[in-house]
């Protein structure tokens, strides 16, 4: 009997995995509750010993703190925030009137893109060869990214950021 062969009744559930142990001619896998691993010698679990027969020093234990654990997005936020500090950036609230106006500016891509989507898929349906089909495509991306830069650009106005643009020319 092949090795796969036997492994595959082994996770069928014919064949018991010391069985398979067997002929296979491996040795059982020890129970990991009683014994710890390692490449030169097996040692009691439970025991400080290195592999090099020196003891370790036992884990200083610390008291958790009451707070839940965080997920990765809270924790990246919280790394932002220590950073955004640091560089003295100010966290200032919007206001009404700048929240509106931001929403306003986001309509208006909204809708000047799916202007731009629509008009896309008529111009597709009259395209004849493969060659006009990739120059609307590459049509619409530039459109797409010269609109999300607008609408980028007149939102960090609002907020009274200077424009990535505005940087460069600088």
């Amino acid at each position: 009997m092949k090795a796969e062969e036997v492994i595959l009744r082994a996770t069928d559930g014919q064949l018991t995995w010391i069985q398979a142990a067997e002929i296979l001619g491996r040795s059982p896998p020890v129970e990991s509750s009683e014994w710890r691993s390692d490449t030169s010698r097996l040692i009691p679990v439970g025991t400080n010993m290195e592999p090099s027969g020196r003891t370790r020093q036992p884990a200083t234990l610390r008291p958790m703190s009451d707070d839940a654990p965080k997920s990765a997005f809270e924790l990246a936020m919280q790394r932002l925030q220590q950073k955004d500090k640091e560089a003295n950036v100010g966290d200032r609230p919007l206001t009404d009137a700048q929240k509106a106006a931001i929403a306003e500016v986001r309509q208006v891509f909204t809708a000047k893109s799916a202007e731009r989507e629509i008009l896309h898929r008529a111009a597709l349906r009259k395209a004849g060869t493969h060659e006009e089909v990739e120059l609307l495509n590459e049509n619409l991306r530039r459109d797409v990214e010269r609109l999300v830069s607008d609408r980028d650009r007149k939102i960090g106005e609002i907020r009274g950021e200077a424009s990535p643009q505005d940087s460069k020319e600088l």
